[in-house]
Parts: structure tokens; C-alpha cells; sequence
């Protein structure tokens, strides 16, 4: 800009710049916030969940229920004790990272307090993304305070459904004989396993 009027037009053109900077800076906080504000209402809800009259555990459920007087005796029992199979772990963190989990357990459970920290053990284990895990505790009857369970044809504690994409890769469903691991990573990458005698593990 060599005179005044080019000048005067650069600066305009500076300012109009430095606005649109400003409206764009704006809308990326904007859009921000609500990611903020999702992130924390998903997280809000995947911990909502009470201790019913017997003590046991209703809702969602996420490792820090367990840290409650209540469960974490038991807990941190099975999950101490529990070994993992080092070449299925690390099969199962190229094939594991997309797959969503949801699982129904229950505190009264025995098989819910083995399987439960073996489940969070393994996923630990992979370097899992635990937003993709929606864990529910229910009551005697098999019913959650959140509601999630209808239409999803539990008849049995622990079950832990697989998904990918919406699809329903298969359920693992109480008494895994082995290593839990071994059936997770059958699972996910469709492999035929036979059934377990005192329990099903169901590929659908």
C-alpha cells in the first residue's frame, strides 16, 4: 500500500480479518463447550447409581463404585489375583479399540465379583477407551434403575454384550472356563468357540 487510500483499505481489510478471526475464535469455543458439556453429562450418567436397601449396588457402575467400602474387599481381591495371557492382550489391542461393550452385572453376584474385575483388569490391560464401556448393575428381579436392560433379553449375570458399529458382534454370559480374554478376542474377530457346559458364551 503505496498512498492514503490504499492505506485506509489495507487497514479495513485488517479489520475485517481480525473479526472474522474473532467470530471463527468464538465458534470454536462454542463448539467446545458443548463438547465439554456432552463429554460431562455422559459421564455423569454412566456413574449414576444407587445402594438399594440390601446394599446392593442399582445403575450404572464405573471402577470407582467399586472403591466403596461395600465392593472393593472383593474387588480388588479377584483383580490382584487374576494373570492375564500376555499374546491375547496384545491381539486384542489391534482388534479391541473400536468395539463397545455394554455389561449387566450385579453386586449379590459371585460370577459378577470374579468376571467384573477380570473385564476391567484386561481392558486396562489394552489401553481400552473406558467412554466405550456402559457397565449396569441390576437387583434381584434383574432390573436397573436406568432402564437400559429392557429388550435386551438378560436372563443371566454377568453378561457382557459386544458391539461394533451398532452391530452385535456376540455376548460372553457367566462362567468363562480360562482366561476371559481368550473369549473376548473370539468374539470380536469371529471365531467358533464351543460352549461351556455350566454357562454360554454366545456368538450370534
Amino acid at each position: 500500500c503505496s498512498n492514503y487510500s490504499k492505506f485506509n483499505g489495507c487497514r479495513t481489510t485488517r479489520r475485517n480479518d481480525t473479526k472474522f478471526t474473532l467470530s471463527l475464535m468464538k465458534l470454536y469455543f462454542f463448539f467446545f463447550v458443548i463438547l465439554l458439556t456432552s463429554l460431562s453429562i455422559t459421564a455423569q450418567r454412566k456413574s449414576n447409581g444407587t445402594i438399594d436397601t440390601d446394599g446392593y449396588w442399582v445403575g450404572y457402575a464405573n471402577k470407582k463404585t467399586f472403591n466403596q467400602e461395600n465392593y472393593r474387599d472383593w474387588f480388588y481381591d479377584y483383580y490382584d489375583r487374576y494373570k492375564t495371557e500376555k499374546n491375547v492382550i496384545n491381539q486384542l489391542k489391534k482388534v479391541a479399540k473400536d468395539v463397545q461393550i455394554t455389561g449387566y452385572m450385579a453386586t449379590w453376584c459371585w460370577e459378577s465379583k470374579r468376571d467384573v474385575p477380570r473385564l476391567y483388569k484386561v481392558l486396562e490391560e489394552i489401553g481400552y477407551n473406558f467412554d466405550q464401556l456402559e457397565l449396569i448393575s441390576v437387583d434381584r428381579s434383574r432390573i436397573a434403575t436406568v432402564g437400559s436392560e429392557k429388550g435386551k433379553r438378560i436372563t443371566s449375570v454377568p453378561e457382557f454384550i459386544f458391539t461394533r458399529d451398532g452391530k452385535e458382534l456376540g455376548r460372553l454370559t457367566k462362567y468363562p472356563m480360562g482366561n476371559i480374554e481368550k473369549y473376548i478376542l473370539k468374539t470380536i474377530i469371529g471365531e467358533p468357540f464351543q460352549k461351556q457346559k455350566k454357562g454360554i458364551i454366545k456368538r450370534l
